[in-house]
């Protein structure tokens, strides 16, 4: 998603009343990174009012499967006391909750494993030798405004300077 299309969005999302902000959680709930992207350009009390939705339809959709867990245990073991009811419930929602952790860690392992593209190892590149060349010039304003990016990201390249020479001169070697 590009930025004008998440800044659009992020403008969007200001304008929606209570019901339409909860509809719209709904909705995007399934796109991680475009939700990501939307975060970073609302104001904190957007983000609480984003996250407390969230959190809302997380609850939704959490209670009534504990709630299923405890009925389906109550039925399995109809002469079990409270407290083995509840070391039983607790060994379920460990496992529910370790299973979402590793899909989360798994997700997010592939999230940092992904390659970078040659386009925009050349971008940054081109970013860094600009901003080198005449810094007064070639200012954050003037260098998101001809990649077409945001003023954060060109920050977040110079930031990260090395990295970037490194996949330059990994890409330099390799053959065309």
């Amino acid at each position: 998603m590009n930025a004008n299309k998440v800044q659009t969005l992020a403008d969007q999302y200001r304008r929606l009343t209570n019901d339409e902000a909860k509809r719209f959680h709904e909705l995007i709930v399934s796109r991680a990174e475009d939700v990501y992207q939307l975060l970073q350009r609302l104001s904190d009390h957007e983000k609480v009012r984003f996250f407390d939705a969230l959190l809302a339809q997380v609850g939704n959709n959490l209670v009534p499967h504990f709630m299923r867990v405890a009925i389906r245990l109550v039925r399995e073991r109809p002469d079990a006391d409270n407290e083995s009811l509840m070391k039983a419930i607790t060994e379920s929602d460990n496992q529910f909750a370790s299973h979402g952790f590793e899909e989360l860690m798994r997700l997010a392992k592939k999230k940092r494993d992904r390659k970078v593209l040659p386009e925009t190892i050349r971008r940054n590149s081109e970013i860094l030798r600009l901003h080198d060349e005449d810094p007064d010039t070639w200012s954050n304003r003037a260098l998101a405004g001809k990649f077409d990016v945001e003023e954060s990201y060109i920050r977040k390249v110079l930031r990260e300077r090395s990295k970037w020479t490194d996949y330059e001169m990994t890409l330099g070697a390799q053959p065309s």
